[in-house]
């Protein structure tokens, strides 16, 4: 479609784009891998992995309003990074531990980047194509999906050439490239709308 490959071919929408698809796919593999990694790398329990699975989402709620309370205080670009950040130190983190336990105090890292990149990710992306809020949504979201859907291919294949361990800095690259992607294109100068009244805003 014309319209949405003029939108793309604007640096700051592609780079975004860019970021959003790697952490997506960064994400998607990080799924697929902590049971294999909790089970047969650390040697841990399925019980292990379930409490692993469970502690993040006890905090994504309350860190989710706070983020919609920032969000409002603070400028949503750097609110992105801190996600994108997050999520990478969550990863690179999770590359160091040797015992399962160790896990679980780094899901607040998880449940941080969730609450941010699923908070408030689309409307932040909404705001680089103002006049057209419907196609800003749906790039994002095939974008992500198509992140994930690349992230399960590229686990099965990886996990058959390297070890799960090892296959935590592959991820944990794609998130620190994402994040990079956020920093050497930058959006530019943009009019929102907060409360009703006009303003301007430099990210």
């Amino acid at each position: 479609m014309p319209s949405v490959s003029k939108y793309v071919k604007r640096p700051y929408i592609f780079g975004y784009l860019a970021a959003a698809f790697l952490l997506s796919t960064a994400t998607s593999i990080h799924m697929l891998n902590v049971p294999q990694f909790v089970t047969k790398v650390l040697h841990g329990t399925e019980m292990d992995v379930g409490i692993i699975f469970s502690v993040a989402p006890v905090f994504e709620v309350p860190l989710m309003v706070l983020v919609g309370i920032w969000a409002t205080k603070i400028d949503n670009a750097i609110l992105i990074k801190i996600g994108f950040f997050t999520a990478f130190l969550y990863f690179l983190l999770f590359g160091f531990v040797n015992a399962p336990w160790q896990i679980y105090p780094l899901q607040f890292l998880s449940a941080a980047q969730v609450s941010i990149t699923a908070g408030i990710a689309i409307s932040y992306f909404q705001d680089f194509i103002p006049e057209a809020p419907g196609t800003a949504t749906t790039l994002y979201m095939n974008t992500t999906q198509i992140g994930s859907t690349v992230g399960y291919l590229l686990f099965g294949f990886i996990s058959e050439l390297i070890s799960y361990g090892h296959l935590i800095f592959i991820y944990t690259i794609f998130a620190g490239m994402g994040l990079a992607f956020l920093f050497l294109f930058k959006k530019q100068n943009t009019t929102s709308f907060d409360s009703g009244n006009e303003r301007v805003s430099n990210l």
